[in-house]
């Protein structure tokens, strides 16, 4: 009997194996150490999201019209709970300095996440080129953010075919070491015939996330502050997970991939290692 061998463009993402993989990661002790990295990096972000707004404030009301429409009670005790006067130029450069810093926890937790194993990958390979990495997932995420958008004006129908296929971008720059050039082309080529599964698996973290952040949200009629700090420890927790997932159906796809390169006699095809150099 022939030996069946699927086309390059059949579905190969398994959700519920990416799923229970990336919990696995989640709540493993690097997925524990970098949720409470980005606990850290979510309160100092929203210490810097709170200045901003109050150093807008404090610029406008220099302006009599402005002040005057704005009035003293304009910013609510909950929007200002953590606030830090500073001058509006040192906020926004410190704002750019996070979006670079943003990129790079998730470029390590990518590469944490890939290996096979929950074990602690060496240091070196995820250290490996990550300032190269950090720029090319920041004008990847730009442009990828950009033309998503202009999709989405145009019709949502565009707009989210064009997210779900620059989908693993960021995998191919962290893990392969690609430029966002290469590796918005090749996630483009990569979610072929994947765009589906993919989409459901973009619905069921977002489910998450929102079931996750629903006592966040009873809870801010209660109290502002405390509503924040539960806001800040779930998004930490949902952004790793999230991370750990995408990861995990790359590594699916990327090993799918490999093997149909390879051909069904490869000896390879049937230990489902994924070669990271």
């Amino acid at each position: 009997m022939p030996l069946l061998v699927l086309p390059a463009d059949a579905m190969s993402l398994q959700i519920g194996s990416a799923f229970r993989d990336g919990f696995e990661r989640t709540v493993s002790p690097n997925g524990l150490l970098l949720m409470g990295i980005f606990l850290v990096f979510s309160a100092v972000n929203t210490v810097l999201s709170q200045s901003a707004s109050l150093a807008v404030q404090q610029y406008l009301q220099e302006f009599p019209v402005q002040s005057a429409q704005l009035g003293p009670a304009s910013f609510g005790t909950g929007e200002a709970a953590l606030a830090v006067s500073l001058p509006l130029s040192v906020v926004s450069i410190l704002t750019l300095i996070t979006v670079f810093i943003a990129e790079a926890l998730r470029i390590v937790g990518i590469r944490m996440f890939a290996p096979d194993e929950t074990l602690s990958p060496a240091a070196d390979s995820i250290r490996d080129g990550l300032p190269f990495a950090v720029l090319n997932g920041v004008a990847g995420g730009i442009i990828a953010t950009v033309l998503t958008y202009i999709g989405l004006v145009l019709l949502v129908v565009p707009g989210v075919f064009i997210a779900l296929s620059f989908f693993f971008a960021r995998q191919e720059i962290a893990l392969q070491n690609k430029n966002f050039v290469d590796a918005l082309r090749d996630s483009w080529a990569m979610t072929r015939g994947e765009r589906l599964g993919l989409f459901v698996l973009g619905a069921l973290l977002f489910v998450v996330s929102l079931i996750a952040n629903s006592p966040a949200t009873v809870l801010f009629f209660l109290s502002p502050l405390a509503a924040l700090v539960v806001g800040m420890v779930t998004s930490a927790v949902t952004t790793v997970f999230g991370i750990a997932v995408v990861t995990r159906a790359y590594q699916q796809i990327k090993a799918d991939g490999q093997e149909l390169d390879s051909g069904p006699t490869s000896a390879d095809t049937t230990q489902g290692g994924v070669d990271l150099s």
